[in-house]
């Protein structure tokens, strides 16, 4: 089915371009294509009320009219029943999502600006954290609350059974990926000692670990961060991603010998069991193209092969640098839009799809495909909210059953069985994927 899309002016015409090209390709989207001020089977006017039209978008005049930052809020609408969250300016009641072939906000700057991640180009110093990035309680979703609903997702579902009359309803797809900061948790006795003083700091006790670290030396148990036999998954037809960090000189980082036996064992395993291997590129990448290759290159002589795919190591991402920085580094793909907080959609959505190019105002050729639950994440929400972890993940889980996508992350070192959390994490991932 055709769609003619109708306006008069529009002065950043790229961007509603961006989205209308975004939803034709959506995962969702099986027979909708637009054209621009050509009429077609269905036409839609995007601006004020005109009842020559099939149906009438709102114009907000807000991010497709101008370069200046705007304060938005979010208000609710229904669509049978399905809840729909807007992106605008102005605070409303409860409403339907169309009314009388009016569409009751502007659905394309909406869905324009959880893609773009328009909020976080020219950030305010007060909003940011103390690794330079925006502080996630300033992202809107996490202000209203509404974080763990794929909002776009659900827009272009509603659009798209309004404009064919027929009705969407697809099982979530999953994705499992893996980021390899740590090879071994004891390199050394200072290991040990560091460990014991975390666990006394914390109040956790430690016999656990004094029995970890003996039956460690004594070769009698792996390294409690060798969990490459456990997590690399056998299952077929899922998605699997690992990314190796590879280097990096900032105390956040961690170097690890290539030709350590458990780095080895983790490569082998990966490749037999069908991972895609990426690159994990270092804490002060990420806006350096020269330190992404330089990390690239090693690993790529690992595996005699090249790399395209990567994960910000601590999703270390600038929206407006670090696009073009991968892009210039020869990765195509990335995976670093997502909660370090938080689990939920950063972007709106957790299918893959082409960033926007704010500095070239167009779509970019760097395929993101959003993070949506991470170990670490959902630990640190679950000591925040006093929500069980359990509790909170099966919770998410049932919300996100159809239509949309979760890429999932899971950290070798996150298994760890002589803390509390690592056992949880152990015992959720077996249940999600084992």
């Amino acid at each position: 089915m055709k769609v003619g899309i109708f306006y008069n002016d529009i002065i950043l015409e790229s961007r509603l371009t961006f989205v209308l090209d975004f939803i034709e390709n959506h995962p969702l989207n099986n027979n909708v294509e637009f054209t621009v001020n050509q009429k077609q089977e269905r036409n839609i006017f995007y601006g004020k009320g005109n009842t020559d039209f099939h149906f009438n978008v709102p114009r907000q005049n807000k991010i497709f009219s101008s370069k200046d930052k705007c304060e938005f809020t979010s208000n609710l609408y229904k669509q049978s029943d399905t809840l729909l969250y807007s992106v605008e300016s102005v605070v409303r009641n409860d409403q339907e999502f169309l009314e009388d072939k009016q569409f009751s906000f502007d659905i394309f700057e909406t869905l324009f600006f959880h893609l773009s991640r328009i909020e976080e180009i020219n950030l305010n110093p007060l909003h940011l954290n103390n690794r330079g990035q925006i502080n996630e309680n300033q992202l809107l979703v996490i202000k209203n609350k509404i974080e763990k609903i794929p909002h776009v997702d659900h827009i272009v579902k509603a659009f798209i059974e309004i404009l064919t009359g027929s009705s969407i309803f697809v099982p979530t797809k999953f994705m499992v990926t893996h980021d390899i900061d740590f090879i071994e948790k004891y390199k050394s006795i200072k290991s040990f000692f560091r460990f014991m003083a975390r666990a006394i700091f914390k109040g956790e006790p430690v016999k656990e670990i004094i029995n970890q670290y003996r039956k460690v030396r004594r070769d009698i148990t792996d390294d409690p961060y060798n969990t490459f036999s456990e997590l690399l998954l056998e299952r077929t037809g899922i998605e699997k991603r690992i990314y190796f960090l590879m280097g990096g000189n900032h105390k956040y980082d961690n170097t690890y010998s290539i030709k350590h036996p458990s780095f080895l064992e983790a490569l082998s395993l990966s490749k037999e069991r069908g991972y895609e291997i990426g690159i994990h590129p270092s804490y002060e990448s990420w806006t350096t193209k020269e330190m992404i290759i330089k990390e690239k290159s090693r690993l790529e002589r690992c595996l005699n092969e090249e790399i395209f795919k990567s994960r910000q190591h601590f999703l270390h991402f600038d929206i407006s640098k670090t696009p073009e920085v991968l892009l210039e580094a020869g990765i195509v793909e990335d995976s670093s839009l997502g909660f370090t907080q938080y689990i939920g959609f950063r972007c709106g959505t957790g299918f893959p799809y082409y960033l926007f190019d704010f500095n070239k105002e167009s779509k970019s050729e760097l395929l993101e495909v959003p993070l949506v639950f991470m170990d670490s994440a959902a630990i640190n929400e679950s000591k925040t909210s006093s929500t069980p972890l359990e509790e909170m993940t099966k919770a998410f889980q049932l919300t996100n059953m159809h239509n949309t996508q979760i890429c999932y992350n899971f950290h070798n070192s996150r298994m760890d069985t002589s803390i509390a959390e690592g056992r949880l994490i152990r015992r959720i991932y077996r249940e999600l994927f084992l």
